[in-house]
C-alpha cells in the first residue's frame, strides 16, 4: 500500500500562504478560468483538492464542486473556509 502524499503533507501545509504558493494558485486559477466559463454552471470534481483553494474559487463563480483528498487535515482547512463564504450548498467534501 502506498503512503501517497502523506510524506510531503507537512511541508505542503507549512508553505500555505507563502508568496510562492499564492502566485502559483493565482496562475492555476487563471488557467482554469480560461477553460471553464462561469456559465453554464458545471459540476466539477476536484481530485486532490487539498485545502480547496481552486474548488472554493469555482464555487464562488457558481459551479457545484465535489472535492476529494486523502488528507483529513487539509480537508479540515477546506471545510473551515466554507463557513464564511456561505458555500455549503455548492460544495461537497469527501
Amino acid at each position: 500500500m502506498s503512503i501517497g502524499f502523506a510524506v510531503g503533507e507537512e511541508k505542503w501545509r507549512a508553505r500555505l500562504g507563502t508568496l510562492r504558493q499564492v502566485v502559483r494558485q493565482e496562475v492555476v486559477a487563471r488557467q482554469v478560468a480560461a477553460h471553464l466559463p462561469d456559465l453554464p454552471q458545471r459540476r466539477v470534481l476536484d481530485v486532490g483538492c487539498g485545502q480547496g483553494t481552486q474548488a472554493l474559487r469555482l464555487a464562488r463563480r457558481g459551479h457545484v464542486i465535489t472535492g476529494l483528498d486523502s488528507s483529513d487535515q487539509l480537508l479540515g482547512v477546506f471545510r473551515a473556509a466554507l463557513d464564511p463564504g456561505g458555500l455549503f450548498g455548492r460544495v461537497l467534501i469527501s
